[in-house]
């Protein structure tokens, strides 16, 4: 308890603001993956859609970061929304320096019951 309220003491004398801008990138496999319910009848899943998805998640990304429960260039995530999307991704720094990140998607696929390979290091519900 006393350890709390110290961290709160410091974190009060020294505010600093953090801007995180942030991007979503995609390997070719990832990319290509976006089609894949095509061929069964389903529908291409839209940039739009990942973007909303990530961009609802990236709070909890964040909060992750923060809290040293993921590194940057090394551990895969996992975005699960309520409509059953699923994006597995890694967190690296993107084009504008230090202050600038992007969820490098890996894949995407619609599945209800979908669940990561065991390197997932988080999964995020949304």
């Amino acid at each position: 308890m006393k350890l709390v309220q110290l961290l709160e003491d410091i974190i009060a004398k020294d505010k600093f603001q953090l801007k995180i801008d942030y991007g979503v990138n995609r390997t070719k496999h990832g990319e290509e993956r976006q089609d894949r319910h095509i061929a069964d009848g389903g529908e291409r899943i839209s940039e739009k859609e990942i973007a909303d998805t990530l961009k609802t998640a990236l709070p909890q990304i964040t909060s992750a970061m923060i809290l040293d429960k993921i590194d940057l260039k090394k551990d895969k995530v996992l975005v699960q929304s309520k409509a059953n999307l699923n994006i597995v991704g890694i967190i690296t720094q993107g084009p504008a320096g230090p202050h600038s990140l992007n969820f490098k998607i890996i894949t995407v696929m619609r599945n209800a019951n979908w669940r990561p390979n065991a390197d997932t290091k988080l999964t995020i519900k949304v």
